[in-house]
């Protein structure tokens, strides 16, 4: 028996190690949440016309880089649906004509949800949850988006929020351990904050990518914006 033990732990060990060396991405799973969900789940049954002949889309008011990113390729998405009819990094006073154009300001907040984490990671004696489903993260995007007729002239600005659940594990971040019941707390990690660092990151911003949620969203949010009907944020932010 004792034997038999000792086999179970080596296994589990060789399997941590494994999973520790297949590197972050393979681990992050990402969803839109709350009214970005409903926004995306909505958009099956929406036009998906552009109610300008010519629209400029301006850069991105941010400083954030992984949020530059996502950006980029919510641009690049936009221009491949409505060829010709998208001008880029628009600037009023030195672009070309375009009939309507949008400046988005946008603000990241990387959050990490202790409450979900602890369900999921306590207690320690349950070893394989963290792996089914992950700490829990989100990623909210706080959006002013402006619309400008020709001439530089405010026609629309609204405020909305955006979020993303993140769930991910990796053996970097300990929970193995913790997992298993090796610590006084019996598992207890989701307690603990686990922070987003710029590797991290990346691997969130290239999911989303993958999933393309984050283009989606924001391309229904400007062709809404466009058309006057965008509700936003109770309260603003």
């Amino acid at each position: 028996m004792k034997n038999q033990k000792l086999t179970i732990v080596a296994y589990l060990m060789l399997f941590f190690i494994i999973a520790s060396a297949t590197g972050c991405c393979c681990s992050v799973r990402t969803s839109p949440t709350g009214e970005t969900e409903r926004l995306l789940d909505r958009k099956k049954d929406a036009a998906d016309e552009l109610t300008v002949k010519r629209l400029g889309i301006g850069r991105l008011n941010s400083t954030d880089m992984h949020l530059a990113k996502l950006y980029g390729h919510f641009v690049r998405s936009v221009e491949d649906k409505y060829k010709g009819r998208i001008v880029r990094n628009y600037d009023p006073k030195t672009g070309g004509n375009v009939d309507k154009y949008v400046i988005f300001d946008m603000d990241p907040e990387y959050l990490y949800n202790r409450g979900k984490s602890v369900a999921v990671s306590w207690p320690g004696v349950i070893v394989l949850a963290p792996m089914w489903w992950g700490l829990v993260y989100t990623l909210e995007v706080k959006t002013t988006m402006r619309v400008y007729r020709a001439g530089e002239i405010l026609e629309e600005e609204y405020r909305f929020k955006d979020a993303f659940t993140v769930r991910h594990i990796s053996a970097g971040r300990l929970v193995w351990i913790y997992t298993l019941g090796w610590h006084p707390l019996f598992g207890c990690v989701g307690g603990v904050f686990s922070g987003w660092d710029d590797d991290f990151k990346e691997c969130v911003v290239n999911k989303i990518i993958e999933k393309n949620y984050f283009a989606e969203t924001y391309r229904q949010r400007l062709l809404n914006g466009l058309k006057g009907g965008l509700e936003t944020a109770r309260g603003g932010f």
